[in-house]
């Protein structure tokens, strides 16, 4: 009975702090919006900074930051993947928000918005690598040049003409067998 108390109680107070703090995450999101669009509005040219800035310390509110900055800075398609580009950058952990949320909210920037998300993990990764590697492996992948490890082919074989099957003529389809 000890044992299922205690266990109760530790359970209500996880359960209340992680609540608890979901809760006042999601209260500091109208205090960024409402941050993003008076510094936008004071400072139209300012706007990919105070995205940075304002998606760096609310992570949790990127979504809501980018919207409001395209809807207070009136953006351009340009503008709108640049916005993007500095929200990425930002929190890149959440890039398929930003995308998803600036795509909601300029559907006709979508070719500019691709483009800042190939840009931001185009810096990202180290250049040159093997797609097909698994993060953190090293090189596991195929490697440039070779045959991919799984050739059953030798090297070298040619297949410029078909192989020749030598068959015997047959001219009486019921030959006497003796």
């Amino acid at each position: 009975m000890k044992k299922y108390v205690h266990t109760s109680f530790v359970a209500t107070a996880l359960a209340v702090f992680a609540f608890g703090s979901s809760a006042m995450a999601q209260s500091d999101c109208p205090q960024a919006v409402q941050n993003v669009k008076n510094g936008v509005l004071a400072d139209k040219s300012q706007v990919l900074d105070i995205v940075s800035k304002e998606a760096g310390q609310n992570g949790d509110c990127v979504c809501e930051i980018v919207k409001a900055a395209i809807a207070a800075s009136k953006a351009t398609k340009e503008t709108v993947g640049l916005i993007v580009e500095s929200a990425a950058t930002a929190v890149p952990d959440r890039m398929d928000l930003i995308v998803q949320c600036a795509t909601a909210a300029a559907p006709d920037a979508l070719t500019d918005i691709n483009a800042a998300v190939a840009r931001v993990q185009g810096n990202s990764s180290g250049g040159g690598e093997n797609p097909l590697n698994f993060p953190g492996e090293g090189d596991v992948g195929p490697q440039p040049g070779t045959d991919g490890g799984n050739s059953i082919l030798l090297p070298g074989l040619q297949f410029d003409s078909p192989a020749i099957i030598d068959t015997p003529v047959v001219t009486d389809p019921n030959p006497v067998t003796t």
